[in-house]
């Protein structure tokens, strides 16, 4: 049997495959606006479609979100997801402590 698939020349396989490359720190803000957002419909008792509604978009995406796959939306929208369920979202920039890293 002959292998046709193509070579991977870097650890980068989203660059390889010139797809975006998730970044960890993104990936990890948008799971925890996913989880505020499941608790807050949760602690409302909200259907889905009525989540759908408050939130100014589709059930299907109240859906992936519940369902922890909102892999393709935004960290933006979760923002104004929260937003519109009268959550505060708010963005701290600290300097980091003298002698530390970053």
């Amino acid at each position: 049997m002959i292998d046709n698939s193509p070579a991977i020349e870097t650890d980068n396989i989203f660059a390889e495959l010139d797809l975006p490359n998730p970044n960890p720190d993104e990936l990890k803000h948008r799971v925890y606006l996913g989880h505020v957002i499941r608790e807050e419909i949760a602690r409302r008792g909200l259907s889905q479609r009525e989540a759908a509604e408050i939130m100014g978009t589709q059930q299907s995406h109240v859906s992936a979100i519940v369902n922890n796959r909102f892999k393709n939306i935004s960290l933006e929208r979760l923002i104004q997801f929260c937003e519109r369920l009268g959550l505060r979202v708010a963005i701290t920039v600290e300097a980091p402590a003298p002698g530390g890293k970053g």
